[in-house]
């Protein structure tokens, strides 16, 4: 199952990332000639009577230090318990770096007065938003190198100091959402006259004295000459959650940002000796091209969400009536459809999935724990790694969005309105026929960014009431 996802990253769930987009062939799959437009084509329905295996399986592996132009880098650090799956936990490992070589604080003598880890909250959490508990998180100073070249997965660990913690913070996540910052500190004000405001919500954690004089007496020395140098000597932090507490929802934060205070940071308050009333600050920033990230995620799943992952080694032909799918790392959605070289030699115009939700029997869990926005459909190959279906070779993915689909919707199910994901894949279906493949094999994920966030319960194709559908039209020359 790891295997499958190694070349998969967070950013590639976001309907921005645009990267296994290429340039549309249609001839490869329904030849040009041959279009509804041209009169030789009658449209035939296929009855909802093929067989669906349908599957869930956990994979616990997700590429988490993958970045893209255009999209900031989102990050979780937090616990949340949801009563059907159970516990995720999550930590962010990443460097700052001094703006430019051979830094100085001041030409005059000065002083110190402290320094704060800043990071940025983006105002999305998921979970109980409405009655958040509180949260305790710890940085710790890295030990070991992270290079920006090398590449981190959901499940990777780095050593850390973990004698000496820099700092700990009780978080009040209701308060952060409602306000500038948390922390240590007066949330800092920016601007002047009528201009002044408070900058936008953020972690501030206190860093320890012995953390300034590490940095001072490095200050003139061949530390600061490279970021190389620098991130020899300080090699990072890691930020994680109490991982002892059970508690009900988890933020997200953003590394990158284009101004002071949008970025993870470190901010040294200093004054010069001469004039002690008038602050001055100085920022070690994450650098997305210079400094190392990875988010760390973990899951302990609940007995009855770990029964439904060992099916799928057990029964592996036989349908499970739940399915369930997070984002990654988590539950994945398998759907095997046998003898798809059997179908009528046509031209597929519609090739709709219909999945439907049953939930977890319990409204208001369901509801503090919600589904993603959108699905997204991957093919399998034999060896079990993933490929980019047919039907997303666009010049742009939000093209191939558009067509796919794969977003939530409301359906009615014997007189009972249903949450529904739908997707639409008539290109992979066409190849999968012209190919005479004994079954396609798909894997549904979750298409958000932010990993370890939302979740489904779905009936699978042996439940008596909210099964698997499977919708196709084709048009057949004369």
């Amino acid at each position: 199952m790891r295997k499958a996802l190694k070349f998969l990253s967070a950013a590639v769930f976001t309907a921005s990332a645009g990267l296994l987009a290429t340039s549309c062939n249609e001839d490869t799959i329904i030849p040009a000639k041959v279009a509804p437009g041209n009169n030789l084509i009658n449209l035939i329905e296929v009855p909802d009577t093929f067989t669906i295996i349908s599957k869930s399986l956990y994979i616990d592996t997700l590429r988490t230090s993958a970045k893209f132009d255009g999209i900031r880098i989102i990050r979780a650090v937090g616990t949340v318990v949801d009563p059907y799956f159970g516990k995720t936990n999550a930590g962010v490992y990443f460097q700052v770096k001094p703006s430019s070589n051979d830094i100085n604080f001041s030409s005059n003598p000065y002083t110190i007065d402290s320094a704060v880890l800043v990071l940025p909250y983006t105002r999305f959490s998921w979970g109980d938003t409405t009655n958040p508990q509180n949260q305790k998180f710890n940085v710790y100073e890295l030990t070991e190198d992270l290079s920006i070249d090398d590449v981190y997965y959901s499940n990777t660990t780095k050593n850390v100091d973990r004698n000496n913690p820099l700092a700990s913070l009780n978080v009040d996540l209701k308060a952060l959402r409602a306000s500038a910052a948390v922390g240590t500190m007066t949330p800092p004000i920016v601007g002047t006259g009528n201009n002044k405001d408070t900058v936008g919500p953020h972690l501030r954690f206190k860093l320890p004295q012995t953390y300034i004089d590490r940095v001072i007496s490095k200050v003139g020395t061949s530390t600061f000459q490279t970021p190389a140098n620098f991130l020899a000597e300080f090699k990072g932090f890691y930020i994680e959650p109490d991982t002892n507490q059970n508690t009900n929802l988890m933020p997200y934060f953003f590394l990158d940002g284009s101004e002071d205070y949008t970025r993870a940071a470190v901010v040294f308050y200093y004054h010069d000796n001469a004039t002690p009333n008038e602050q001055k600050t100085l920022f070690f920033d994450f650098d997305r091209d210079e400094c190392a990230q990875f988010n760390w995620v973990s899951r302990a799943y609940t007995p009855k969400a770990k029964a439904i992952f060992d099916k799928y080694a057990q029964t592996k032909d036989q349908s499970d009536p739940e399915i369930i799918l997070q984002n990654l790392p988590g539950a994945a959605i398998d759907l095997r459809i046998p003898n798809i070289k059997n179908m009528p030699t046509g031209i597929i115009n519609k090739a709709e999935i219909i999945i439907s939700l049953v939930g977890s029997g319990n409204a208001n869990e369901d509801s503090t724990f919600w589904g993603p926005v959108r699905i997204d459909p991957w093919g399998v190959n034999p060896d079990g790694t993933l490929y980019s279906i047919e039907d997303r070779n666009y010049n742009d993915q939000a093209s191939a969005i558009s067509f796919i689909g794969g977003g939530s919707s409301f359906g009615a199910i014997n007189g009972k309105v249903v949450k529904q994901y739908k997707f639409n894949i008539p290109k992979e279906v066409q190849k999968a026929i012209k190919d005479k493949r004994d079954e396609l094999h798909l894997r549904l994920i979750g298409a958000q960014g932010f990993p370890a966030a939302y979740r489904l319960i779905a009936g699978g194709e042996t439940n008596s009431t909210y099964t698997v559908e499977f919708h196709i039209v084709y048009s057949k020359t004369q």
